[in-house]
Parts: C-alpha cells; structure tokens; sequence
C-alpha cells in the first residue's frame, strides 16, 4: 500500500552510484491492481520533481490513472554515454516495479531535451521493457554525423510505438558522436534529415510530428496521438528481432539475451580512428564503431530458431507465449549451425522464478534455452 502523493525512492544503479527517483502515486491508487506507469525524463538543468509538473499538465485529470517515475541526473543517455557505464534506465524501472504495483505491460517512457535523448536511448536499447516512447526536443539518439549508424539502429525499436516531437525553429546545437566534432547543425535541420531517411524505410510504429512555429521550447504532445501511445501494450514475442548496442547489460530484446561480451569492446575512451586507403574520416569513425557494437538477431520459422551473433559468447532464448508451438519439438540455430533441438515443456515454477528475478510478472517466460559460446545449447531448469 502506498499513499497517494509525492515520494522519493533511492535506486543503486551500479559502480557505487545512486539515483534519487521522485514518484508520483495517484489519487485512488490500490495495491491489488495493476497500474501504468509513465517514466518522465527531464531536461538539462531540471530534475524529477520539478519536471513532474510537465507531465501533469500533458495529461490533466487523467494523470491520476498513471504512477509517475522521474528520475534525477540520470546517466546513459546515448550509445555514446562516457563512463562510469551505469545500469540507470532498467535498474530504475525495476526498482519501481518493486515499489509499486505496476502493470509493465503499459510502462511508457518520456522525456524533453536531454531527456528526449535519454527516451530514444531507452527505445533503443531498453525497448523490450517499456509500451511506447516520446520524445520531445531531441534529435535521434544517435548523431548522424556520417557514419551511418542511423540505419543499424533503427532495426532496434521495431516494435515500440514512438512520438518523436520537434519544433521546426529550434536552433539548439547537435555535437558529434562521442562529442565531436562539436558542432554538427543544430535540431531542426537534424531532425529534418531524419525526417527525409525514415520516410524511405517501414516504420509504422513511428511518428513523426513536427510543429512548424515552435523552437525548442513550448512543446506539448498532440492529445489524441499521446493519449494513443498510452493506450498501447508492450509486444511480448515479436517473430523477428535485431538489436545492437554497447554493454551486455542492453543486450535484452524481448526472447533474445546476451549474456557474455566475446571480443574488441569499446571502453571508456572513444576509440582510435585511423582510415583505412580510400576511406573518409567519417568513413572510418563508423566502421570502427561499428566493429566495437554487439548486434543480436533473431527470427522464428515456424518452430525453427534463426540467430546471429556479433561480440555475444554465452546468450538466453526465451520462450514467452506466443513464440512457439509447445506440441511440438524445437530447433535452435546459431550463426548457421544447430545448437538446441528437442521439446520444451512450459513451467510454472520456470516462469514464476524468472519473473521473480526481474520482478516483471507481466511477461512470463516459460522456458528458456542457454547457449554457450561455442553456439551448443541446453534447456534451462
């Protein structure tokens, strides 16, 4: 039981820090039902509890059907973070999952400005974990400086509804990847540019909403598309997933996770940079991105396991309801050889413990395979 109201929760996130969370419970709120929860991420210069009021405006008396996460100075807001690499998004949401009773199902992130940022970050690299995003006042998380990386990213929140809301007057400047160079343009002719490449590729679930008298600030979200991403439920067992990123801890895509990092990885410094014959700087500084990103792919054939592994070793599939036929036997295959053939069979005890684990009883994994670096597979217990 908690009352309604404002209150603050401390949440570790990893490497000796912690994160001050400000909750808002609603009026009315009851421990034996499921709510929804919005994340709220705030601007620079701003923190939870004083961005808190953004949200009450957005929504109105409707706020009151929502717990509101807002957390302050929250880190990892880019592919590009710098160190320390702490776990802030997914630590935070589970530690409000444990706090109160929220359906994680219609868990939606938002966030303004650096927290616009910090909404694609979570889109992309903690999709599997939340309904929907809007981000406001940003650019894509990644900036497109070049080297491409916009197209090996995109693949990551396929399957999570996403406003992306941004004024076409706003002037504010856009640094490089890994902050440099340090002036790229500024958002809207960012935002532009990005408007024109995600036009060319299928991405239903995207939005696109530019306000054409608007700089950066001012911005609220269309009522009835905002009202529409919180209406929306977290996909559970998409046939097809392809998820890259940084750290093994955003290595978790819906029945996909790694578990071990195998190879060159990119540490704290941003890497060396040294074209190859025939090559751009800009050329250069995305392939050696590139080739420093771990990428997951997955796809489901009827009862036929694909994956692809880049910079993964030892990995999970999952197996949610919906992915499979349990009648039937199953066949993993890794990087083009079988690892896992044989029948599964669905526990309660399996799924119960899982969920336990990540505290998020909305999805439930009946089973589940481990494959080790060598690509062999087994069935976990």
């Amino acid at each position: 039981p908690l009352p309604s109201g404002r209150r603050e929760l401390v949440v570790p996130v990893g490497g000796g820090e912690q994160r001050a969370v400000a909750l808002r419970i609603p009026r009315g709120y009851r421990p034996d039902r499921a709510w929804p929860m919005i994340y709220l991420l705030h601007p620079s210069g701003g923190n939870g509890p004083s961005f808190l009021g953004f949200i009450e405006q957005a929504l109105g008396p409707k706020v009151e059907e929502y717990v509101v996460a807002a957390p302050s100075y929250y880190r990892q807001t880019g592919l590009d973070a710098p160190a320390p690499f702490t776990t802030d998004h997914p630590s935070i949401l589970e530690a409000v999952r444990r706090t109160a009773h929220i359906d994680a199902d219609r868990s939606y992130v938002v966030g303004y400005s650096l927290g616009g940022y910090a909404t694609w970050a979570v889109a992309l690299l903690h999709g599997d974990l939340v309904g929907g995003a809007v981000a406001i006042g940003s650019v894509f998380t990644v900036p497109p400086d070049g080297d491409g990386l916009w197209k090996d990213l995109l693949p990551n929140f396929r399957h999570v509804p996403t406003m992306h809301l941004w004024g076409a007057k706003d002037t504010v400047p856009v640094t490089g990847f890994g902050g440099f160079p340090r002036t790229i343009g500024v958002m809207s002719e960012i935002n532009e540019r990005f408007r024109l490449l995600t036009r060319g590729i299928s991405l239903p679930q995207l939005q696109d909403v530019r306000v054409p008298n608007k700089g950066h600030g001012g911005l609220q979200p269309p009522t009835a598309a905002f009202h529409a991403i919180l209406a929306g439920r977290r996909v559970h067992a998409p046939k097809a997933v392809d998820h890259t990123f940084r750290h093994v801890f955003q290595g978790s895509t819906y029945w996909l996770e790694a578990r071990e990092w195998v190879g060159e990885h990119w540490g704290p410094g941003f890497p060396n940079i040294v074209p190859k014959r025939g090559e751009t700087q800009i050329q250069a500084k995305g392939r050696v991105i590139r080739e420093r990103l771990a990428r997951l792919q997955g796809k489901v054939h009827g009862q036929t396991i694909s994956i692809t592994r880049r910079h993964v070793g030892a990995m999970v599939v999952w197996f949610p309801e919906g992915l499979i036929d349990w009648a039937n036997p199953v066949r993993i295959e890794v990087d083009g050889k079988l690892a896992f053939e044989g029948q599964l069979i669905p526990s309660l005890d399996f799924a119960l413990a899982e969920a336990q684990r990540t505290y998020d009883f909305d999805r439930l994994r009946w089973a589940g395979v481990a494959i080790d670096r060598a690509g062999v597979g087994v069935a976990m217990e």
